[in-house]
C-alpha cells in the first residue's frame, strides 16, 4: 500500500475525479448518474478542498510555526524538524483519499470521485495534490440557477434569503455577473488540465441524455454500454426521485422541485432578463444560452 494515498493506494492516480459547479446547476444529478456505475464511487458533498484541505493545511502551518518557536527557545538543542511543504501535500492527499474511500462500500472501484459544488473553485489546489485527477464542471443557464436557488432558499432558510435578496429578480441580477466571472475564472484555471477537464451542461442532460452521459463515462475511462446508461437513467429519473411527479409538476417543499429547463421564463421580469443579458451576455452566448 502506498503511504501517500492510504486506503486507495491501488487506484491509478488518474482515476480520481472532482465534480463541481455553481450550486443548483445539477451537480447532485451528475453525482447520482456517476454513482450508478459499478466502477465509480461518487458521493457528495465531502468538501475535500474548501474545508478539509484548507483547515488541515492551516493546522499543519500552525504546527510548523509552533515548532519554530519552540526550537528558538532551546538553541542549544538539535532543532525539531517540522512538516515541510512536500510532507504537507502528503498529509492533505492522504486525508482526501481517505475521505473519498470511506464513502465506498466493499472493494474500491476504479474511479473515486467527490461531488462538492466548490470543487471547481479549487482546481489549483486539487490539481497540485492529484496531478492526474479529472475534473467535471457542471453548467446551467444562470437564469434557471437563480430561480432554483430562490425556491431552495425559501424551503431551507426563507428568513435569510428574503433579507439578503428581497426578491427573485434581485437574486437573478446579482448572480448573473458573478456567474459569468466564475465561469471565466474556472475555464482559465482549467487550461492546465487539458483533456482532464470536462464541462457538462444541465440542458444537454435533458435533451441528449445518452450521448452526454456516455461521453462522461468515456471521459472517466469506464464502460458506457447500454446497461450502464440504463442504470444511470434509472438513478437520475426525476419521477422516481420526486416521489412520482413528472418533470414540470412543481413541489416547492422538495429538493427536486420541478426538474425542467427554462423555468426562468415563468418567474423573471422582462427588465430583469435584459439586465442579466447586459451583465452576462457574452458568457450566455458562448455557452449557448440565448
Amino acid at each position: 500500500m502506498n503511504s501517500d494515498t492510504g486506503p486507495a493506494g491501488d487506484l491509478r492516480p488518474d482515476r480520481f475525479c472532482f465534480v463541481g459547479g455553481q450550486g443548483k446547476s445539477g451537480t447532485t444529478w451528475v453525482q447520482l448518474l456517476l454513482d450508478s456505475h459499478p466502477d465509480i464511487c461518487c458521493h457528495g458533498e465531502g468538501h475535500p478542498a474548501d474545508v478539509l484541505a484548507i483547515q488541515l493545511g492551516q493546522a499543519v502551518d500552525n504546527h510548523r510555526q509552533f515548532i519554530g518557536g519552540n526550537n528558538a527557545a532551546f538553541p542549544e538543542l538539535r532543532p525539531y524538524a517540522s512538516i515541510d511543504e512536500d510532507g504537507r501535500r502528503r498529509v492533505l492527499r492522504h486525508a482526501i483519499t481517505t475521505l473519498l474511500a470511506s464513502q465506498c462500500a466493499g472493494p474500491l472501484p476504479a474511479v473515486l470521485a467527490d461531488r462538492t459544488p466548490a470543487n471547481i473553485e479549487y482546481i489549483g489546489l486539487l490539481n497540485d495534490l492529484f496531478p492526474q485527477a479529472r475534473f467535471v464542471h457542471v453548467l446551467r443557464d444562470p437564469r434557471d440557477v437563480a430561480v432554483s436557488l430562490w425556491f431552495h432558499g425559501q424551503r431551507t432558510n426563507p428568513e435569510w434569503i428574503n433579507s439578503r435578496y428581497r426578491s427573485i429578480d434581485t437574486l437573478a441580477i446579482e448572480l448573473a455577473g458573478g456567474w459569468a466571472s466564475a465561469v471565466e475564472t474556472v475555464r482559465r484555471q482549467a487550461r492546465v488540465l487539458g483533456e482532464r477537464y470536462r464541462e457538462i451542461r444541465y440542458e444537454d442532460l435533458k435533451s441528449d441524455f445518452a450521448a452526454t452521459v456516455g461521453g462522461l463515462f468515456e471521459f472517466l475511462g469506464v464502460e458506457a454500454g447500454a446497461q450502464h446508461l440504463a442504470a444511470a437513467a434509472q438513478a437520475g429519473d426525476f419521477k422516481r426521485l420526486a416521489g412520482g411527479r413528472d418533470p414540470g409538476a412543481e413541489n416547492r417543499d422538495s429538493h427536486f422541485r420541478k426538474g425542467i429547463s427554462g423555468d426562468w421564463r415563468n418567474h423573471l421580469r422582462a427588465d430583469t432578463v435584459a439586465r442579466i443579458s447586459s451583465r452576462a451576455g457574452a458568457a450566455l452566448a458562448t455557452l449557448g444560452y440565448r
